[in-house]
This record gives structure tokens, sequence and C-alpha cells, in this order.
């Protein structure tokens, strides 16, 4: 793998300071520049969490380093220990993968991942910390809230899904606090997700590389995760925000997503399909469809509906793609 430091690391190893937690926090970025700048520039002003030495890894999943002169600029300001490197290997369970084998080798005892599309709150890196120390969960998420204001001005029929969008993230969010809050199990995905090094490394876990261009790498982690014993819990305390891109905010984007969402989770799900339980997919796919259709014309959950209703329309003809054998290609790799 080649590495392209811009240049070189500009700190110290972070495992310098004796007898402290070393937490490392990994971005995963590919052709974001802006948004990756203003994910590092929020998190130079978080709380940092007490008795822990920090450091940064930035893997740029673009061959070319188009991330590089961003990474520079905040290695220019930034106080803790950074390490930019180039994984050309396009998708993202590789660039997933290469984060935990830099962390690992920078003797860091927990990974923290955060989307380069995300933005931390103020207290987000310090109470998942926080949580991993007191609850002895090995694996800790947080809640992705959505803000309210988007980038730019807007279309009015983009104003429309674009509320939708935010109602039904922050709706999405509530839920996983409550499904916690009565120790319901929460899925943890790498938007917003904290794990025990040593538990990957003796479990010997990793990213499937084969659902690079389905997506779902971080779902099917947690999966194997979770067979192999790990403790996990969630901490609605630790809230990061996600930044919607224009070209997200449109319901074609929507329903394309929880399509390829829905074809990756049944695959996962059900690897061998027997007449009844093709028969069953296919009942609670249509009905899938027609409460999508009734979402959409009586918006009974409010400004969620729009969102929601689109949604569980390609939720149910995601399933029927499945049945077909049909696997997702939502994520483009050749360009």
């Amino acid at each position: 793998m080649r590495d392209t430091p811009p240049p070189g690391d500009n700190h110290a190893p972070a495992d310098s300071v004796a007898n402290s937690l070393v937490v490392c926090v990994a971005i995963v970025t590919y052709r974001r520049a802006n948004e990756l700048a203003g994910l590092l520039d929020a998190l130079l002003t978080i709380e940092r969490p007490a008795d822990c030495s920090l450091h940064l890894i930035i893997v740029d999943n673009d061959a070319d380093g188009s991330a590089a002169a961003v990474v520079r600029g905040f290695m220019e300001r930034g106080t803790e220990p950074t390490r930019y490197v180039i994984e050309p290997q396009r998708g993202i369970p590789f660039a997933r993968n290469r984060c935990m084998a830099e962390a690992m080798a920078g003797n860091a005892d927990v990974l923290v991942f955060i989307d380069d599309d995300e933005l931390p709150s103020h207290q987000w890196l310090a109470r998942l910390v926080d949580h991993y120390r007191t609850k002895g969960h090995q694996l800790v998420g947080g809640p992705v809230a959505m803000r309210a204001e988007p980038t730019g001005a807007l279309a009015w029929s983009q104003s429309l899904v674009f509320s939708s969008i935010v109602a039904w993230a922050n709706r999405k969010a509530r839920r996983s606090n409550r499904r916690a809050e009565r120790g319901s199990p929460v899925t943890v995905v790498t938007n917003n997700w904290l794990c025990d090094l040593n538990f990957i490394s003796d479990k010997k876990l990793a990213f499937r590389t084969d659902y690079a261009a389905s997506g779902g790498s971080d779902a099917v982690f947690f999966r194997d995760a979770v067979a192999k014993g790990i403790r996990h819990g969630w901490c609605p305390d630790a809230v990061v925000y996600d930044r919607l891109p224009r070209q997200r905010i449109s319901l074609a984007y929507q329903f394309r997503r929880a399509r390829a969402q829905s074809t990756n989770n049944f695959h996962m799900r059900h690897p061998a399909i027997d007449p009844p339980q093709r028969l069953r997919t296919i009942a609670v796919a249509i009905v899938r469809i027609a409460i999508g259709v009734i979402g959409i014309v009586l918006p009974v959950n409010g400004a969620a509906s729009l969102v929601m209703g689109v949604r569980s329309i390609g939720w149910g003809v995601g399933r029927f793609d499945a049945l077909a054998g049909k696997r997702s290609r939502f994520y483009n790799l050749s360009g």
C-alpha cells in the first residue's frame, strides 16, 4: 500500500503518553474536500476525553490523493498526531480495513469512526469514550441527527424533500435512542462507531470486501461481531450531525438507497430461500409498498411521511430484487 503523508506525521506517536487510553479517530474520505475540511475544523473544537492519548488517521480512498491539501492545512493547525494515507483499492470496506490496520500499528486501544460528511457535537467523542470506559461495551454507537439548515438555496421542491428527510432522519435517531432505553439492541454502523481493537484483533474481524459495491459492510461487521460475542451498546448523548449533499436531496436517491439496503439486508439474513420464505417475503414486500403509497398520499407521520413512504416503496422493491437473485451495485467503484 502507498502512503503519501503531506508531509509525514505532524507529532510524536500517539502511544507516547503513558498509562492513558489510546484513542484513534479514523475518517475515510473520497473526493469530498469541502466536507472533510468542515469535519476537521469541527474536530479542533470538540471536548477531548479525559486521560486519553488521541490521534487521527485519515484514509483517502482516492488514488490521486485529492484530500492531501486539506489534510496538510489541518496538520499545520492541529495538536493531535495525525496520519494521512492513501488506500488505492476502491471501496469503503478496503478503506475501513486500512483504518483498522493503521490504528493497530499505532498501538491504539480503541478505534472511532465518523463519516467525512458529518459534524460531531461538542461532547461527541468524550461521551463515546466515557460510555466505553464505564459500561463495559466493546462496541458503542450513537445517533446520527440532521441539521435543519441546507447548504445553499433550494428550489421549493427540494425544500419540501429536504424538510422530509430531516424529519425522517431525526425520527430515526429518536427511535434508536428509545430502543436502547428499553434494552433492545441497536445495530451499530460506522457513521458513529467506537470499537475495542483488542476484540477485533483477537476475533480476526474485518469489513467484508465483497460488499464494496453494494454497501452494508458495516452492518455485516456488526452481525459478525455479535456472533463472536461482542458486548455492544448505545450512547444517546454521543450525537453526530449528517450534512446532506445536494445530490441526495431527491426522492429518487432515497428510493434507490432504500432499495439497495433492502436487497443487502435480505441476502444477509437469508442465504438460502425456501418456498415458504419466498411467499412470506412477497407478501411483506407488497404490504410495505402499499404502506409507502398510503404514507405519501396521507401524511400520517407529518413532515417525515413523504420520505418514509418513498423509502418504504424502495424497501419493498428491493425485496423483489433479492428474490430475483439480484445484488446491489449502489456504489460505482470505477469513477
